[in-house]
């Protein structure tokens, strides 16, 4: 239905704007990346990166597929 959609949507905009930033607290500060130096700075950087760019690519597909319905 059209809320489902509207909630999909909203939740991976959510997701968008904040699983790249817990993504880097996560890898830096909790699994100790801080202790690495640059490199674990540098390994946290690039899984936020990563989570941004599949998130982003999720939303680029759904939007595409439903904008020709």
């Amino acid at each position: 239905t059209f809320s489902a959609r509207n909630l999909y949507i909203s939740i991976v905009y959510f997701q968008l704007m904040f699983f790249p930033f817990a993504k880097f607290i996560q890898n830096y500060f909790l699994r100790l990346g801080v202790l690495d130096g640059m490199e674990g700075f540098i390994h946290a950087l690039m899984m936020s990166g990563h989570s941004f760019l599949v998130r982003a690519k999720i939303l680029t597909r759904y939007e595409s597929t439903n904008s020709s319905e």
